[in-house]
């Protein structure tokens, strides 16, 4: 995803797919494994993973944007200045005019951008819905994987992974 700028957003999200939710997915898979899960509860917890990883990851495109860079521990626009496109851009270069686009285009992977540069491109990130829409669908993911728990009787195990998946939301590094 780094330097196309002609990403789709379902390009994208394969991407994800094939890093960052499969790597979760794998790991909630082994762990039902291992513990000599019934098969539709491995599947369950497969799938807690797989939506689980999409939303951590889209969580984390959003804080590059987002983010107080005091408490991420790094500045903010670092995707941007090095090229990466991320869903909110992805879909705000989408939705934007050929004026808009072409600015928000000119500042992927520049690392001399300002920060007033970076300022202007966030507020387009932001008024083209880039953010909103990032923070909806990983929302949706959340809660098809919170939704996947059901299987499992209410425990103090099945808390922690729904208080997992509400912190995925709201983490802030």
């Amino acid at each position: 995803h780094r330097g196309d700028i002609n990403l789709t957003e379902e390009q994208y999200m394969d991407v994800i797919g094939r890093k960052t939710a499969c790597l979760i997915q794998a790991a909630c898979h082994t762990g039902a494994l291992l513990a000599g899960a019934q098969e539709h509860k491995v599947q369950a917890l497969a799938a807690y993973g797989n939506h689980l990883g999409y939303a951590f990851q889209l969580i984390d495109d959003l804080l590059d944007y987002t983010a107080d860079p005091a408490i991420l521990g790094k500045s903010t626009g670092t995707d941007l200045k090095e090229g990466k496109m991320t869903l909110p851009l992805i879909y705000a270069m989408k939705q934007a005019g050929n004026k808009d686009r072409k600015h928000m285009e000119s500042l992927i992977g520049t690392t001399e951008s300002t920060t007033d540069q970076f300022k202007a491109t966030l507020k387009l990130v932001n008024d083209y819905g880039g953010i909103a829409y990032t923070r909806n669908l990983a929302k949706e993911h959340l809660a098809t994987a919170k939704n996947r728990l059901e299987v499992f009787d209410t425990s103090s195990t099945r808390t922690i992974l729904e208080d997992l998946a509400d912190y995925v939301l709201t983490r802030q590094v």
